[in-house]
């Protein structure tokens, strides 16, 4: 997410223009996504990482990063060896199924698609961020509107193509594209912000929760909760408040499966499910389940995408980023993603020494990505990890966008 403070000057002008050609695309392509299918931002932000590899420059701090999620894609390939989900290709379209290939090939394009914008000048990256922000606020108009019809206009354009889905199919495919809006508003809100368009910020802000409620996106809506407050602690306190975040994260991973099981069998769950809606009742006896076959294989896990092997029990995955990864990985995938997560939270730290907003922008975008991914979506769905490399970007591009005499005239400020 934070760049090298020293890397301000921005690329040559030929690389600039390039770069900025691909933030353009971006800025059409990626707001599409959210209303047509979030699923797009997988191919989205893959062919932009493809054209960024030649124009990837990642600095000594970045290699630690990518080290460690390569580590970690590398430990998922031997996990394959036991994992009770297929793992031999047997044809073409056998391969492009592959869960393995799918994580190599998204380390491989979302570190070049990061890495390489990071090379823009601040001018360049407010251009980027204005861009990119006007059509997100476009897209979220309508997706509010569609709440309130129930996506009729949706409908409407599924009926040219002869699909004539219910309406609670198409509200929920609607709401799926808050969920990326969650993790990316922070940014792009407070680029509007900076630029002086803070009533364009703040209807940002106001209608991303608006069209969640609209759309019954719950999770989104959650998270945007929990951020507001790590925001305004970080704008305080800076660094301090990261130190605690960073804590919070490494017991998220860590310790979930251990609550789990004391939920289970503590008779919690019995106890909560009559009194809670059915999808988290479902969802904790997903959880429960779960964190009880992690029990047979602590330390190596059951292997990459067994969770897939339970239909009926487990659908596809546990909707629980921390649970997926110990069960799978066992406890080296659980101690290599702490790890990552621990490098980025002190990363944020350095942005939040330099310039107190970032910092908090940073760490209010982390937290949005860590709240949705514990409560839905697989670990290793292609769409949901290019969000996330596609928010860090935007973070990264906003970073960019703080006058140099900011940090001092912030410092002078809180004295």
């Amino acid at each position: 997410m934070p760049p090298e403070a020293q890397r301000l000057s921005g690329a040559p002008p030929f690389t600039r223009r390039i770069l900025l050609a691909l933030c353009a695309a971006l800025a059409a392509c990626a707001p599409l996504c959210l209303f047509f299918g979030v699923r797009g931002f997988a191919p989205v932000v893959g062919i932009a990482g493809l054209l960024c590899l030649p124009l990837a420059r990642p600095s000594r701090r970045d290699w630690v990063g990518v080290l460690l999620l390569a580590a970690l894609v590398l430990w998922a390939a031997v996990s394959t060896l036991w994992s009770p989900a297929e793992s031999m290709a047997h044809s073409v379209k056998s391969i492009s199924r592959l869960t393995i290939l799918h994580l190599a090939a998204q380390l491989a394009f979302s570190a070049a698609f990061i890495t390489a914008l990071a090379r823009l000048d601040s001018a360049g990256a407010r251009k980027a961020l204005t861009w990119i922000a006007f059509g997100f606020l476009a897209v979220l108009l309508l997706l509010t509107e569609e709440g309130v019809s129930h996506g009729a206009l949706y409908l409407r354009l599924l009926a040219l193509v002869h699909d004539s889905p219910g309406p609670g199919r198409v509200v929920r495919a609607l709401a799926q594209g808050g969920y990326a809006l969650a993790v990316a508003v922070w940014p792009l809100a407070m680029a509007l912000h900076r630029q002086r368009r803070t009533w364009l910020a703040l209807a940002m802000v106001a209608f991303v929760p608006l069209s969640m409620v609209l759309l019954r996106g719950f999770a989104p809506t959650a998270a945007l909760a929990v951020s507001l407050p790590v925001f305004f602690l970080t704008r305080r306190y800076g660094r301090p408040a990261i130190l605690v975040l960073a804590g919070l994260t490494v017991a998220y991973f860590l310790v979930t499966p251990l609550v789990m099981l004391a939920i289970d069998h503590g008779g919690l769950y019995a106890s909560l499910k009559p009194h809670l809606p059915p999808s988290w009742a479902e969802r904790l006896r997903i959880w429960s389940f779960v964190a009880e076959r992690l029990a047979e294989h602590p330390l190596r896990g059951a292997g990459l995408d067994a969770s897939r092997m339970f239909p009926g029990i487990v659908p596809l995955h546990p909707h629980n980023g921390a649970l997926q990864l110990w069960f799978e990985l066992g406890a080296p995938g659980a101690l290599l993603g702490s790890a990552f997560w621990v490098w980025l939270w002190r990363r944020i730290g350095d942005c939040a020494d330099r310039d107190r907003l970032y910092g908090a922008v940073a760490a209010s975008t982390a937290t949005v990505y860590l709240v949705i991914g514990a409560v839905g979506f697989g670990l290793w769905q292609e769409w949901w990890m290019c969000v996330g490399s596609f928010a860090m970007m935007l973070c990264i591009l906003f970073g960019k966008t703080a006058s140099r005499d900011e940090p001092a005239a912030g410092a002078a400020r809180r004295k």
